[in-house]
């Protein structure tokens, strides 16, 4: 006899890449630019830059640690 109640699984969200799933979406450019001057507060040695997502439109930082190579 076949189970009924079998459980569905959901291996990932269509609508959200892998990708992004670990990252802060913000609504609005300016939004993000916020964030990114609160992050800077806790690390001090990252430059942030914000771009917007081509799939979802949403606003995510992107960060790159800054180098004293003088």
């Amino acid at each position: 006899m076949p189970r009924r109640n079998k459980p569905k699984y959901v291996l990932y969200r269509r609508d959200q890449p892998a990708a992004e799933k670990n990252k802060v979406r913000y609504a609005t450019k300016q939004a993000a630019e916020r964030g990114a001057a609160e992050t800077i507060k806790y690390q001090p040695d990252l430059q942030f830059s914000v771009y917007q997502s081509p799939i979802d439109g949403g606003w995510y930082l992107t960060s790159q640690r800054e180098t004293n190579n003088k």
